[in-house]
């Protein structure tokens, strides 16, 4: 019964410490990176739409709206001219939280239409959150040139971070003030009108090597990389740098869940022409803007190849992959439970042992009785 108790106490004690241990989280290669803030443009696309989508090339036209000027007027004679809409722009509902913060920089292309006036016309702009507007700037008497497509800046610092949940939306809303009515241009690289600051909307969950090189990532505006976005990364190791081409593929990444618990849809990028051999490091790239040209800045992520594709790297804002895995945990119970057997094994084979020096024991002082009882007689 002793014997039992102690065994039960030993087992026990084994599968606290397997518990503890498993609970230990095991370190992921550049697991734990810090949520990072870029400057993210967003852009005035066609059908009211913003979003950071950018087109791949220069050949989409731009798209363009009339503005007509309000104002009073007589006989060769122009007076009290009133605000007037240019219009709204307004993102889908947003996938997952995330913030703006810094300075906030508006920017439009226009071009007056000229009758003769000195126009020198006046803005308005505002970056809303849910329809209430949480930057908010004029910009008085700007330059403008008939023969011209001319582009206007307004700048304004937050005075406090914005908060961006899930399911908000985002716009921008514009007005405009002349004698003279306008053409305003937006939507191609070149006539890139929208609304510019820093943000972390997007964070690489996680990358790794597979036969090419593949990065998962989330983007709070759910971006069409399936379109063109391909050409919107790069991976660059041993010195060399591949930028998205037609041998990227883009697909659906699954759900993905972050080290807050928190599970995050995610799109997946992935360079077939990629080869970096194990242990290499290899650094992922990936933009709202083009990166071809190896001008953009984007949320860059570093990690060491494997051949195998099994280790899942941690990512950038403090969504990195969760990569506490069943599987250590099972290597942890498995090799308690390996040593609590052998641990019972020789607790059981010492026990015996002493069982049978006891009764040898026992036997001898029996013997031993008997002669004594033979020596009496």
């Amino acid at each position: 019964m002793v014997r039992k108790m102690r065994l039960i106490k030993i087992f026990a004690v084994l599968i606290i410490a397997a518990f503890i241990l498993s609970a230990i989280p095991t370190p992921t290669e550049g697991q734990g990176g810090k949520r990072e803030f870029k400057s993210t443009h967003l852009n005035l696309k066609a059908n009211d739409i913003l979003s950071p989508e950018t087109e791949h090339k220069n050949d989409t036209e731009a798209q363009t709206k009339r503005v007509k000027a309000k104002y009073d007027s007589y006989p060769g004679v122009k007076t009290n001219r009133q605000w007037v809409d240019v219009g709204t722009w307004t993102s889908d509902a947003v996938a997952g939280d995330f913030t703006i913060k810094g300075t906030v920089v508006f920017n439009i292309w226009f071009k007056e239409i000229d009758d003769g006036t000195d126009n020198s016309p006046d803005w308005q702009f505002d970056l809303k959150q849910n329809d209430e507007s949480v930057a908010h700037v004029e910009k008085d008497g700007t330059n403008s040139d008939p023969n011209k497509v001319i582009e206007v800046t307004a700048s304004v610092a937050l005075t406090q971070d914005v908060q961006v949940k899930a399911g908000d939306k985002l716009s921008v809303y514009i007005q405009y003030r002349g004698w003279e009515d306008c053409d305003v241009y937006y939507d191609n690289i070149t006539y890139d009108s929208g609304v510019k600051a820093d943000m972390d909307s997007l964070a690489i969950l996680k990358a790794d090597s597979d036969n090419g090189v593949y990065a998962k990532f989330f983007d709070a505006f759910g971006t069409g990389w399936d379109k063109n976005g391909k050409f919107f990364c790069s991976v660059s190791y041993g010195g060399n740098t591949i930028y998205g081409n037609e041998q990227t593929e883009v697909s659906d990444g699954g759900d993905v869940q972050g080290d807050n618990g928190t599970t995050y849809k995610t799109t997946m990028i992935k360079f077939n022409d990629a080869k970096p051999s194990k242990g290499t490091s290899v650094t992922v790239t990936i933009s709202y803007f083009p990166v071809e040209n190896g001008s953009a800045m984007g949320w860059s992520y570093t990690f060491t190849a494997s051949d195998s594709g099994s280790s899942d790297s941690g990512g950038i804002g403090g969504l990195g992959g969760s990569d506490s895995s069943s599987t250590t945990i099972f290597a942890v119970v498995g090799v308690v439970v390996v040593l609590g057997g052998a641990l019972a094994f020789f607790y059981k084979k010492k026990q015996s042992g002493e069982d049978e020096y006891e009764e040898e024991g026992e036997d001898y002082e029996e013997e031993e009785g008997e002669e004594e009882e033979d020596d009496e007689e």
